[in-house]
């Protein structure tokens, strides 16, 4: 396993998030280019990282992953968290996964090198 030191994980997370938040995609480009520097890192996304503030998920924001991240990064391998959701269950998640599963059942490039856990998922009645 490539070790990595802990400023360079933390730089790759500031600009995922810096990638993943700005309002215009023509404003990606510098980001998108620092992200995928040299090294080709492997990448775990918490895809709902942000529960308590409320802020939006669902459809439109696996979009913008999906046109934003996994368009710039086709050879890299990007792991989706638990099952593109986290700390609880909310019709959000489903909203999120089918865009996924959408790409991935019509064979998107985007989503060849797209992986999902199921840790630390509740599901009902088990």
């Amino acid at each position: 396993m490539k070790e990595y030191s802990s400023a360079k994980l933390a730089e790759r997370v500031g600009l995922l998030q810096e990638l993943l938040h700005l309002p215009r995609p023509t404003e990606d480009a510098s980001v998108t280019r620092r992200f995928l520097s040299p090294g080709g890192m492997a990448i775990v996304v918490h895809a709902r990282s942000n529960i308590d503030d409320n802020r939006p998920y669902g459809e439109k924001k696996a979009r913008v992953f999906l046109e934003r991240l996994l368009r710039a990064a086709p050879d890299i391998i990007v792991q989706i968290a638990h099952l593109a959701g986290g700390g609880g269950y909310a019709p959000v998640i489903d909203e999120a996964l089918g865009v996924y599963a959408e790409a991935i059942e019509r064979g998107d490039s985007r989503v060849r090198r797209l992986y999902f856990d199921a840790s630390g998922i509740p599901i009902a009645g088990m």
